[in-house]
């Protein structure tokens, strides 16, 4: 449609237009070949730089991350990171030069979760799968040297919508308080993209990740399960009935991203029940802004680093 070709960034429309990743999720058969191209994403490398990977259960593990000489005096930080993919696809490792890197830059540890995928696991195995997580890490917080005070849950996309509903699933269930959630363009709402006709922002939406993609995500990991009107927002975030009480959040967002009007939303109900927010709506910015070469990218991400060593 091109309705939104003069407002994007151009290093941001040169890096969309040049990739010879084109996502298709139309049916299930399109899964396989998603998956894999949605690794490409990633920054992994040859190595691998986790310092261990743990089975925390039969069907989730974690990686984690230290900084060098982790022989540390005093517990540091944790960022207990939720990868994306569209709750279909996606890998804990896929980020595995940017945990490390992040690690070393802030000084703290990383946990990154493997997490169940729909399809062939609908909600709430991937929820279920990152409260075990958290779990995990904050039972083991001395051996693995995390500080429990300190911990930041971080996710994109799906994994921004993972962590959105783990800290509500957190506040009401158990008795872990995460110092901070930081929500990268994340999946809050399910009615986004049900009528795309209907949605109010035309130049959203037109670059990597379309209505029909994220239609496809949420009604995969819906699945055909029954959701009970109490955990509606441990499914989709958006729909919670109630938003105090959770972690300082910190919400990044392109212009041109198709999730931007669900994270607006969110941050006024999140705000409006006395919650501590900030938001950054990176101009030009498409889906994924913060992953793609150039220098919109560099100096997003350079803002990130600062807010970061300012709240962990």
């Amino acid at each position: 449609m091109n309705i939104s070709r003069d407002l994007i960034a151009k290093d941001q429309v040169d890096a969309v237009t040049e990739s010879p990743i084109a996502l298709k999720l139309t049916t299930p058969d399109d899964i396989a070949k998603t998956r894999i191209d949605v690794l490409k994403f990633g920054s992994k490398t040859d190595n691998s730089f986790f310092d261990e990977k743990v089975a925390i259960n039969d069907s989730a593990s974690v990686l984690i991350y230290q900084p060098d000489g982790s022989g540390m005096k005093s517990p540091l930080p944790v960022i207990y990171y939720i990868h994306g993919g569209g709750y279909v696809s996606g890998a804990a490792g896929m980020y595995d030069n940017e945990h490390h890197q992040r690690s070393l830059l802030l000084n703290c540890i990383v946990v990154a979760i493997d997490y169940r995928l729909a399809p062939e696991n609908p909600y709430p195995a991937a929820l279920d799968d990152c409260v075990a997580g958290i779990r995990w890490a904050h039972d083991n917080a001395e051996e693995i040297g995390i500080d429990r005070s300190r911990i930041t849950v971080m996710g994109e996309s799906a994994g921004g919508g993972l962590s959105a509903a783990l800290c509500l699933y957190l506040r009401d269930n158990l008795d872990i308080r995460p110092k901070n959630q930081i929500l990268m363009f994340p999946m809050l709402d399910y009615k986004t993209s049900e009528d795309p006709n209907s949605f109010p922002n035309k130049y959203a939406g037109e670059y990597v990740w379309t209505h029909e993609l994220n239609n496809f995500g949420w009604r995969y990991y819906r699945g055909d399960g029954h959701l009970f009107e109490n955990e509606i927002g441990y499914f989709s975030p958006a729909h919670a009935s109630e938003y105090s009480s959770l972690p300082n959040t910190y919400i990044a967002v392109g212009s041109l991203d198709l999730l931007l009007e669900e994270s607006l939303h969110y941050v006024n109900a999140l705000a409006t029940a006395g919650v501590s927010v900030s938001m950054e709506v990176v101009s030009g910015g498409v889906h994924g802004f913060n992953f793609l070469p150039g220098e919109t990218a560099r100096k997003f991400n350079e803002r990130q680093t600062q807010y970061l060593l300012d709240v962990l």
